[in-house]
């Protein structure tokens, strides 16, 4: 591995060795690597992605129009790479530039002499709607003293780097061109392959928004289902109270939509300061479409006051960051970004009501926001499960590790997960999946300051847990996002249209593989981050290590401390395991004791995968419950 200074030099020797040639694209070209896996990827044959210079659209439609290849002029698109978040390493400038799909192979648009770059339309499992490959690589260099090594390989392949993506550590925009020894997938595949760099992917252009907009409602059977669309659906909903529904202003609870762009001047929102268009640098966001105003209004839209919707966390402030998912190859980066900037600028909660293609990039910007958000605390990231169907769910929701986000699928009014229906849409569901939220139906506020009927989607469900973790921190704002993810899925209503069972895995209780934990329980997980204060409102904090790794026997050990300490308090302590272990102790564990510290000791057999070991201290003056507070240790072989 050629990652540090002192190596530089010998970097001439190790590329001579490495297999990023032609030669180097495995024995097949259709997957992409992921966190050491290979995603397998199915090539769409005859549709094609080809980038062309503005100039030429003309000319080029002319000879297609000959070659008797149809192209509509209204599906030409700017080919938006946001040219001024990258610190350059060439001159290569793509303003100026547009992409088309087309009906014909890679080689066949090759022959025509204003195509600068063609490349496949792929699909996949979990992502079944056809996206194209760009000419662009993401490169996370391993340290940024390997941009040198990166030059090389790129040199080597006829492979142009674009420069640094201003403002995310190590990451480096590459660029092919029909000259380059292999598209844009076969280079970063065989960037990868050599093992100098810490992640590469293509610029696939495949994201969608997870449920469609415009329409106009005028119940909203999500917050108290009365039987609008059936007397025996009644009772079906999110057990909202206009009690719980509304954040103080204590804390300034603010939700991060990353979406599509939310109406700033819309009556029924409230906003924070700070707003930000990542696809082309305005300092303010722009509004792309409808889907991030129909999210925000679900989540935030103000309670009582006269006009439009309620929203499940009346008084939280909504961030508004844009993103044009529509015809942008660069969203890996500006998703990055705009997590960033999220928990930089002070956002609680992320709502994520989106999927894509597996993405190193993103996972980055999710991690930082975990690590980062909340002065450590961490933002509560919540994600929507996909609208395909499919039994299992999209990315990011399958982000790993399970626990930095929150997973939600979508139930109808009758209380059931939405299947599948051909022409339309359903919930995905599965492993990762955590809890659901209506999806069906939903009435909430979209642009020109008006509101729509039945916005649906994973999307809408999303957006319920997101109001329902802003009430959680408002309650509580010491909870870690971990903790606030418990409260909510231990608390799920447990729908009786299915069979939960314990999941060693699962961290709230029973599960699901249809609808996770069940439907979210407004009620319910207010009471609960309530309880947590204890009678004082104090909060009570367990702090030691947060990661284990067991010794060459399988041991692993730590102590943890309860926080406050007092000689006339009692401490009772109580662990759960999620995972796989061979056994595991808190001492004491069950018993009250005066003591504020306990061990905790873990045995892993050589089969065993590790997991999360969430440790809890509830504490006493006597007979008054002062607080609780809970440690979440990983533990790995």
């Amino acid at each position: 591995m050629i990652s540090c200074q002192d190596n530089i030099n010998e970097s001439t020797e190790s590329l001579s060795k490495i297999q990023a040639d032609t030669r180097a694209v495995s024995e097949s070209n259709d997957y992409y690597w992921y966190k050491n896996e290979k995603i397998p990827l199915n090539k769409v044959e005859d549709k094609s992605f080809i980038l062309f210079k503005s100039q030429d659209e003309n000319s080029l439609l002319s000879a297609l129009s000959k070659a008797k290849i149809r192209v509509d002029a209204n599906n030409i698109k700017e080919f938006n790479y946001c040219d001024a978040h990258i610190i350059r390493e060439d001159t290569t400038n793509y303003n100026g530039y547009s992409w088309v799909e087309v009906n014909m192979g890679v080689k066949t648009a090759y022959q025509f002499p204003e195509v600068i770059y063609a490349a496949p339309y792929f699909n996949t499992e979990v992502f079944l709607d056809d996206f194209p490959l760009t000419n662009l690589i993401y490169v996370i260099l391993k340290d940024d003293i390997d941009t040198e090594l990166l030059k090389e390989v790129a040199e080597k392949n006829n492979v142009g780097v674009l420069g640094k993506y201003e403002g995310v550590p190590h990451l480096y925009i590459a660029h092919c061109t029909k000259d380059s020894k292999g598209n844009a997938l076969e280079m970063a595949n065989a960037f990868y392959e050599t093992g100098l760099f810490e992640a590469v992917e293509p610029g696939f252009m495949a994201i969608k928004l997870a449920s469609p907009n415009d329409y106009y409602y005028s119940q909203q059977w999500n917050l108290e289902n009365t039987g609008q669309y059936g007397s025996s659906y009644a009772g079906y909903d999110i057990n909202y109270s206009q009690s719980y529904g509304t954040c103080s202003s204590n804390y300034n609870i603010i939700i991060a939509i990353i979406d599509g762009g939310v109406e700033l001047t819309h009556p029924d929102l409230n906003f924070t300061s700070f707003s930000w268009d990542y696809s082309n640098s305005y300092s303010t966001s722009h509004v792309y479409n409808n889907h991030g105003t129909n999210v925000a209004g679900i989540a935030a839209a103000q309670t009582n006051n006269t006009i439009g919707i309620a929203g499940v966390a009346s008084g939280a402030d909504i961030m508004s960051l844009s993103v044009q998912f529509e015809n942008n190859a660069y969203y890996p980066a500006q998703i990055n970004s705009a997590l960033r900037d999220a928990a930089d600028q002070g956002a609680d909660v992320i709502n994520l009501s989106w999927y894509g293609s597996l993405s190193s990039v993103i996972d980055s910007g999710i991690t930082y926001a975990i690590e980062n958000g909340r002065n450590g605390k961490g933002c509560v990231i919540v994600c929507c499960s996909g609208n395909a169907g499919n039994s299992s769910i999209s990315f990011p929701a399958s982000h790993t590790p399970e626990t930095e986000v929150i997973s939600v699928g979508a139930i109808s009014y009758n209380g059931k997960r939405k299947p599948y229906v051909s022409g339309g849409w359903g919930s995905n569901y599965g492993t990762n999946l955590d809890l659901v939220a209506p999806g069906v139906q939903i009435r909430t506020t979209t642009t020109n300051s008006s509101y729509v009927t039945n916005f649906y989607g994973t999307s809408a469900a999303a957006a319920h847990v997101s109001g329902l973790a802003a009430l959680i921190l408002d309650t509580n704002y010491n909870l870690t996002y971990k903790e606030v993810a418990y409260i909510i899925q231990s608390t799920a209503n447990k729908l009786s249209n299915y069979s939960f069972s314990n999941n060693s895995s699962k961290m709230g209780g029973t599960w699901n593989s249809q609808v996770g934990h069940g439907l979210i329980d407004m009620q319910a997980a207010i009471q609960l981050a309530y309880s947590t204060l204890g009678v004082y409102g104090n909060p009570v904090a367990v702090s030691g290590q947060t990661t284990l790794t067991a010794d060459s026997n399988g041991y692993a050990y730590t102590t943890l401390t309860a926080t406050p300490s007092n000689s006339n308090y009692t401490y009772l302590w109580s662990g759960e395991f999620y995972g796989q272990c061979d056994r595991w102790y808190v001492s004491p564990n069950g018993t009250y004791g005066t003591g504020n510290t306990a061990n905790v000791s873990i045995y892993l057999n050589p089969n065993d995968t590790g997991g999360t070991l969430m440790v809890t201290c509830r504490v006493f003056n006597g007979t008054t419950f002062i607080g609780s507070g809970s440690a979440y240790i990983n533990v790995t072989p």
